[in-house]
């Protein structure tokens, strides 16, 4: 991972923390530019989307994140939080792709 990249998710973790959820995504945007499989942008995305209530862009980073690496918790994490809410996009996850995920 380059140093640019590093800043650039530093950025977006401290605007994720002052719940500016805009500029987050901002900063994870040039992450992606650089790294577009980038996992923690991805998780970023997800949750910055998540606060704002756009579930379905939540929805669909948290998948890209678990298709980089379905072994690590973060993104199953953020996906069952959203889940928690209730919602749930069968147009974006089938409740079979769900399952399949979890085996």
């Amino acid at each position: 991972m380059s140093s640019q990249i590093k800043v650039y998710l530093k950025n977006a973790k401290e605007a994720l923390q002052k719940k500016d959820y805009e500029l987050s995504l901002e900063w994870c945007q040039d992450v992606l530019e650089e790294d577009a499989s980038n996992y923690y942008a991805h998780i970023f995305v997800g949750k910055n989307n998540a606060c704002l209530d756009r579930n379905t862009a939540a929805l669909e980073a948290y998948l890209k994140a678990l298709a980089i690496d379905e072994d690590n918790m973060l993104a199953w994490t953020g996906l069952f939080q959203l889940f928690e809410t209730g919602f749930f996009d069968k147009s974006v996850l089938t409740y079979g792709h769900f399952f399949q995920l979890c085996a």
